[in-house]
């Protein structure tokens, strides 16, 4: 029976220490997970047991205050379960609440229902400019070029700029067919997207597109693309790289918003067109 025995050497000893270690962490995660979403349903679950079917005007301000502090937390789920509960009891600030819940299913990726949400929203308040924006953000990205023409369109007909919403559906035409005939010269942010396109294509003759590259040098810093900018526009990278160890990051120019990520759409406003980038000092 000796063979039954494993002695703390033997490699298959190592293996089952190893695979246990790696299941007892596996249901420890499991399990703390389930308390904390059984938590969080009883933190709500108190919450809207405190409210009256009929809500008055007093305490909708509340309301709303409470569901944004969840957003502003990223605990969009929890933002979820109070605006749909609020919105089966007549809640006066209907309106709010619909925009709230659209904000909260985008930040869990429920676009599909975030869609749903902000056309509800536009039915009882056509000209809600920012209802309009957070379609055309969400038709962005899935990347429905029609119905981004058609935001454009309400968007121009109420006064607004759509310069920059037209550039980027342009943009996204050209990746798309990989035609770049296609490409409208409308402003400085259809420059800096066809020179994306150029880089990202290495398309080395871009003279004939009159681009001030040094307008647009982040495109070369995101990518680091050094080899480009020396072997094709012939500029020698150091010349215009930042001489201090640094981060990238990305603000918008309406809200203020930072993000690490880049995107020409504001993640918060919704805004194209309107992110800078900035250099963060690396410690």
């Amino acid at each position: 029976m000796d063979f039954v025995f494993l002695s703390y050497k033997d490699p298959l000893f190592s293996l089952i220490v190893f695979f246990s270690l790696i299941f007892i962490l596996s249901v420890s995660n499991y399990s703390w997970g389930i308390i904390s979403k059984n938590k969080n349903f009883l933190l709500i679950k108190k919450f809207l047991k405190n409210k009256p079917n009929n809500i008055n005007n007093e305490n909708q301000k509340e309301d709303l205050l409470v569901i944004e502090s969840y957003i502003n937390k990223m605990e969009f789920h929890k933002a979820i379960s109070i605006t749909l509960n609020l919105l089966s009891k007549n809640h006066e600030q209907y309106k709010e609440l619909l925009n709230l819940l659209s904000t909260s299913y985008i930040g869990v990726g429920l676009l599909g229902k975030a869609r749903a949400t902000c056309i509800e929203h536009l039915k009882i308040d056509p000209k809600n400019i920012y209802a309009l924006e957070k379609l055309l953000y969400i038709y962005i990205t899935q990347n429905d070029i029609k119905s981004m023409k058609d935001i454009s369109g309400v968007l121009k007909e109420l006064k607004l700029d759509t310069s920059h919403i037209n550039s980027y559906i342009n943009y996204l035409e050209i990746c798309s067919t990989n035609d770049i005939t296609l490409y409208s010269h409308q402003n400085e942010f259809s420059k800096k997207l066809l020179l994306q396109y150029l880089i990202s294509n290495n398309i080395r003759d871009i003279s004939k597109y009159n681009i001030d590259i040094t307008k647009h040098f982040d495109l070369f810093l995101e990518k680091n693309n050094e080899s480009y900018l020396n072997e094709h526009l012939k500029i020698k990278f150091q010349e215009y790289k930042p001489n201090f160890e640094y981060n990238l990051m990305y603000k918008c120019k309406k809200c203020n918003e930072l993000n690490w990520i880049k995107s020409y759409i504001c993640n918060k406003c919704y805004n194209v067109g309107s992110t800078n980038i900035i250099f963060e000092y690396r410690t």
